[in-house]
């Protein structure tokens, strides 16, 4: 009688027991259970949506641009059914944005520097975001025609951070800015007292000058044609504006506002220059009454808020 050797049988189980072990892993595994797939609301996505705080204005006339005369329509587009206060050291306007966020405001320029400041506020009178615009105005004079060649399209303004060969770095109000000097680029440097300088121009700068430069604008770099130094009374926008419910009546030309940023109470005082408007007409300070919202442009005098406007809301 034939019989099945010893060592094949075994062959076999085992085939049988290793099959068996790999089909019961298998199975065990396909019970585990699976990580869900959502990740499209990651935190890392997230930040990547806009936040509209953040979004920047379309203008025109383009920031740090050369024009040619003093009054100009600024055309942008902000927050829908927003206000905007522009305000320079030389005016202080109220505009309103429609229904798609376009807004446009007529302002008139001084010869030399402009710096402006926009500031967005929403109808529940928060204040949503703030950009600043450099211009420069030759000038003007009626019968000398200012040839662009000799200055350039563009203006960048800021304070000196630091020199490396011919290359000057400034810190603006909208961060740093690169200038290049060439043999050519003018360089203007107040007189001071003492015996005169023999170095160059741009030996003589120092870091913390204020420089106004003109030129054209190459990859982000503004290669020079002019340079003007200012070393006393920097330029800069002493205006503020803010937001508030009005807490008290006017008495003695004071009155005081609940801040809607931090709901801090601040005292303000009207002066013979402040400005009243209520419904876009001007108004008299007896129209600054408790429990009223305004928008409130101010400077600083002696530890004192001195108004400029009081721009009461509906």
């Amino acid at each position: 009688m034939n019989s099945e050797p010893p060592g094949f049988v075994k062959i076999i189980f085992s085939i049988v027991i290793l099959a068996a072990l790999i089909f019961v892993i298998y199975w065990l595994w396909q019970r585990q259970p699976r990580p869900k797939i959502q990740e499209v609301n990651s935190p890392t996505i997230q930040e990547k949506a806009p936040d509209a705080k953040t979004l920047s204005f379309e203008i025109k006339p383009a920031d740090s641009t050369v024009l040619t005369t003093s009054n100009i329509k600024l055309e942008g587009k902000s927050k829908p059914d927003s206000f905007i206060a522009v305000i320079s050291d030389n005016f202080h306007l109220i505009a309103k944005s429609d229904s798609l966020g376009k807004f446009e405001q007529e302002i008139k320029l001084t010869n030399g520097l402009n710096l402006i400041d926009l500031v967005t506020i929403a109808k529940d009178a928060k204040v949503q975001n703030k950009i600043s615009l450099t211009y420069f105005l030759p000038e003007e004079n009626p019968k000398i025609k200012i040839d662009p060649k000799t200055i350039g399209s563009h203006v960048f303004a800021g304070s000196i951070k630091n020199i490396f060969d011919k290359v000057i770095t400034i810190s603006t109000v909208n961060g740093e800015k690169k200038l290049e000097t060439q043999q050519s680029t003018q360089i203007e440097i107040p007189q001071e007292e003492g015996p005169e300088s023999t170095k160059s121009a741009l030996s003589n700068l120092r870091v913390g000058d204020y420089l106004i430069a003109l030129g054209d604008l190459v990859n982000d770099s503004l290669k020079t044609k002019k340079v003007i130094t200012i070393r006393e009374n920097k330029p800069h926008v002493t205006k503020i504006v803010t937001t508030g419910k009005i807490l008290t009546n006017v008495r003695l030309n004071l009155f005081s506002a609940k801040l809607t940023a931090d709901g801090k109470i601040e005292e303000f005082s009207l002066s013979k220059n402040t400005e009243i408007t209520l419904n876009d007409q001007k108004t008299k300070q007896e129209d600054i009454s408790k429990d009223k919202s305004a928008i409130i442009i101010y400077h600083e005098e002696s530890d004192k808020k001195i108004v400029d406007l009081v721009y009461l809301l509906p």
